[in-house]
């Protein structure tokens, strides 16, 4: 279950101002999540249909994950055709 906040913190990080605020960019799509899970990026939360997760395979224990229904999913995907994952990806940290 998705709740109003999860909704509001994933549309708000199409803006740019609150990807810097909360230090998390989102990806969408399978071929890129599963990049991004064997990365060196450290994967914050995966949101995603239960049809998909077969396609994904295992995920980590150490990141919180949803399963929603297509329906819920449409609510957070920016995608015209959403393929039914998205995972919120933490922004690292600039070294100076």
């Amino acid at each position: 279950m998705l709740s109003k906040a999860q909704i509001t913190l994933i549309s708000s990080l199409q803006n740019k101002k609150f990807r810097k605020q909360h230090g998390l960019f989102i990806v969408e799509g399978i071929k890129s999540v599963i990049e991004f899970l064997s990365s060196s990026y450290q994967v914050d939360s995966l949101f995603y249909t239960e049809d998909v997760l077969a396609k994904v395979g295992k995920i980590s224990g150490k990141i919180k994950s949803y399963v929603l229904t297509e329906n819920e999913f449409q609510k957070i995907s920016s995608l015209k055709s959403p393929q039914g994952i998205l995972a919120l990806v933490h922004i690292p940290k600039q070294k100076h």
